[in-house]
């Protein structure tokens, strides 16, 4: 081979050599540490913000809305709001002192006070008869049915309870004995012109022996010392409350 030749082939085999090795540099640059592109940004970023935001948020606002108002509609309209006494509703009945009007049934609560005992009783009058009064009227006449005395919501029957209408004039009174006296539930105010009461309700108390002696007349006129309180029992069982708006007849 001519030198020339020779010396082309090895300027050939050196400009080859050069080309394989450099590699351009195109390799991925370790940066010295795999630069583990895997920037593992972990986006995990516990984004599970545990925000567990415990929606539960406890708000177990516990409404119970059992405000126990337990409003206790028992309003003491029971017995006991009654002092114990079983009020009964009062009827009319088949008796008619004047033709066309049947009578009915004339029931009373009132207070009671008499040395040294405080309570209430309850009479139920019923009527059953009339009676020729003076001036040609007929009058009412009752048979009580049930007496008691109350006493702090014990019960105590009264004996030989009486109610008489009071004539022509409506002069009206009760009794009744207990405890080993007498009793009259009675008015302590007349009207001036006549014979008549201030009122019908009872307002105050004349107390007597078994016998009819008296011990105490708490009925004199303007002294009334034996005060006392009665309500009608109203056609549908109700009463007016017992409170003393004692007047005279003005």
């Amino acid at each position: 081979m001519s030198l020339s030749i020779r010396i082309l082939v090895a300027s050939m085999a050196v400009l080859a050599m050069g080309c394989g090795d450099d590699d351009s540099g195109n390799d991925p640059v370790d940066g010295g540490g795999d630069a583990d592109t895997d920037t593992d940004t972990d986006t995990d970023a516990d984004t599970d913000a545990d925000a567990d935001t415990d929606t539960d948020s406890d708000t177990d606002t516990d409404t119970d809305t059992d405000s126990d108002t337990d409003t206790d509609t028992d309003s003491d309209t029971d017995a006991d709001g009654d002092f114990g006494f079983d009020i009964r509703v009062p009827q009319e009945r088949n008796v008619e002192c004047v033709p066309g009007e049947k009578q009915p049934d004339v029931d009373w609560l009132c207070t009671f006070e008499y040395n040294g005992t405080s309570g209430h009783i309850y009479v139920q009058n019923t009527p059953v008869d009339c009676e020729l009064g003076s001036l040609s009227s007929n009058n009412p006449v009752y048979e009580t049915a049930d007496a008691f005395l109350s006493v702090g919501g014990d019960l105590f029957p009264l004996q030989n309870p009486v109610y008489d209408w009071g004539g022509n004039h409506h002069v009206n009174f009760m009794e009744f004995d207990y405890d080993g006296a007498h009793y009259k539930y009675y008015h302590s105010f007349w009207t001036s012109f006549s014979w008549y009461t201030c009122h019908e309700e009872f307002d105050c108390i004349q107390v007597f022996t078994p016998g009819g002696s008296p011990i105490k007349d708490g009925c004199v006129e303007g002294e009334r010392s034996l005060p006392i309180v009665c309500v009608k029992i109203e056609e549908d069982g109700s009463y007016d409350p017992l409170v003393d708006e004692y007047d005279t007849c003005g």
